[in-house]
């Protein structure tokens, strides 16, 4: 198997590369993503251990607000080592006398009253342990949340008076005034966290205390969104006086750049998103306009070698009745101007395609310079009317005029007559040998009209944009013996257009086989002569 040609190779290789510039872009892309994730959540981290050491500070001072100012204070009160001042979180009194047991001056009976006989028992043996002076109950009794406060030592050691007293219903009302006062005292979080750039403060923290239901019995604000939030149960904070409620604490995020170095960084899969899609968008263009080079150069070998082929002919013909000529090889003198007239023919065709190929180039690289003028149509169409006879001659083709006398067009001469000339050429190419083929030319408001009627194959509506194209020829007419370098009718475009023109295909009227080639310039004024 023969190798492939080097250049042939190499789009391959472009293609390639880009692909493996994009996949090492997408790999970059997910290594820059990694490590920001990384460093957020590692920032993460940091705020949440923030935010449970704020927790842990706020239940360590709600426990002793509750358990000192609160449950203890109360207990001296009640038991009449200070004068009564009012309580603040005690209610109805618990008291034991002989085997009975009162609650708010209630005696209670059956299961209420072993229900707290046995708590007051347990009471009383984790004291002797721990040696605290009360204990702490949170519990449902009657269908609701209640809790006790139980003096934990013999009632002599507190008082030689009031030696009934046994405790107290808490009054939960009053828990979040403990709670508001806690959180008032002072930044949960210490100063130096914030690294010397200011105090955080409270600011930035948000406080829900929950009851042993997880009902919320206490917020001090709602949470941030987006914040780091934390549980921390109060347990046996200042002898469990609140086990069983819980915080919930959330730091707000914004407080980062004073708690962490560089703040919570932002996430970049936004911003690496759309590098990938705009880098896999030039490399989808690049690979495009590859494919459209690629397309060029295949379509300016196939114009190469047409445009070869076409020059090819007439040079032959030439050069052949030239050397007919040259050694006297006619036997009439009606022979000797029969090949004078092919040389003609076959010189003006070699002309008509090297205007062709130096039009295409100017055009192409935007050079093309027209002056256009007002003038009458109707005698330069029949001026290549005339010259055009000798080149059809062979084909058999009938040529009809159809013209408006007073049709006038603000027009470059040289333009007009380089187009008409290959509408004709591709007319009398294309359709079949003995054709009629009518030239029109009408006024319409601003603009004239000619037309150019053949009687071949016609062109289909979906591509009758398309054959105005550089390079571009129908299936059809490549598969065919004609030949064709594709652009001749891009020519006519470009001329057309250059005088502020338009042109275009539409079907015969009335209806036949064949084409109706239009091109529209600009009319003259009324007075043009």
């Amino acid at each position: 198997m023969p190798a492939r040609p080097r250049r042939e190779w190499r789009p391959v290789l472009i293609v390639v590369l880009l692909s493996l510039s994009v996949a090492a872009a997408v790999l970059l892309a997910l290594q820059v993503q990694f490590a920001v994730a990384g460093h957020r959540e590692a920032t993460v981290g940091m705020l949440r251990d923030d935010a449970s050491l704020a927790a842990e500070e706020f239940n360590r001072r709600a426990g002793a607000q509750v358990g000192y100012e609160g449950i203890a204070q109360d207990m001296t009160s009640l038991a009449g080592e200070t004068p009564s001042g009012g309580t603040r979180i005690a209610g109805a009194r618990l008291e034991v006398e002989g085997s009975a047991i009162r609650l708010g001056g209630e005696e209670l009976r059956g299961t209420r009253r072993e229900w707290m006989a046995r708590h007051l028992s347990a009471a009383v043996t984790q004291g002797k342990t721990s040696q605290r002076s009360f204990t702490v109950l949170h519990t449902f009794l009657d269908g609701r949340p209640r809790s006790f406060a139980f003096l934990t030592r013999p009632i002599a050691e507190i008082a030689n008076r009031n030696a009934s007293i046994a405790g107290f219903e808490l009054r939960l009302e009053t828990l979040p005034s403990f709670f508001a006062s806690s959180l008032a005292g002072g930044p949960l979080l210490p100063a130096a966290l914030a690294k010397g750039k200011e105090n955080v403060g409270n600011v930035f923290l948000a406080v829900a205390v929950r009851d042993p239901r997880q009902a919320v019995a206490f917020r001090s604000r709602a949470p941030f969104p987006g914040g780091v939030t934390v549980r921390v149960p109060f347990g046996e904070t200042y002898g469990g006086v609140l086990a069983g409620y819980s915080t919930d604490l959330t730091l707000d995020t914004r407080a980062a750049p004073l708690l962490v170095s560089g703040g919570l960084p932002a996430s970049r899969l936004p911003f690496l998103l759309f590098l990938l899609v705009l880098s896999a968008g030039f490399t989808a263009a690049a690979i495009l306009q590859l494919r459209r080079e690629r397309t060029f150069l295949r379509l300016r070998e196939e114009f190469i070698a047409s445009i070869s082929h076409e020059l090819r002919t007439p040079l032959t013909q030439i050069r052949m009745f030239a050397e007919t000529l040259l050694f006297a090889r006619t036997r009439s003198e009606a022979e000797e101007r029969r090949a004078l007239a092919i040389i003609d023919r076959e010189a003006r065709r070699l002309s008509h395609l090297v205007e062709n190929v130096l039009v295409f180039s100017r055009a192409s690289r935007g050079v093309l310079s027209l002056s256009p003028e007002e003038r009458l149509l109707a005698p330069l169409l029949r001026e290549v009317f005339e010259s055009f006879h000798s080149v059809v001659a062979a084909r058999k083709v009938r040529l009809r005029l159809d013209l408006d006398e007073n049709a006038a067009g603000r027009i470059d001469v040289d333009a007009v007559r380089h187009v008409l000339l290959n509408l004709l050429d591709n007319a009398v190419k294309y359709g079949p040998v003995g054709q009629e083929v009518t030239i029109g030319l009408r006024r319409c408001r601003d603009v004239v009209r000619i037309t150019v009627d053949d009687q071949g194959p016609g062109i289909a509506p979906a591509d009758r944009d398309r054959v105005f194209e550089r390079f571009e020829r129908l299936t059809r007419d490549r598969e065919s013996t004609v030949a064709g370098a594709g652009i001749g009718l891009a020519v006519v475009r470009d001329l057309v257009v250059g005088m502020g023109g338009r042109c275009s295909i539409e079907d015969r009227e009335p209806a036949a086989s064949g084409a109706r080639f239009v091109v529209e310039l600009p009319a003259a004024s009324e007075s043009t002569p």
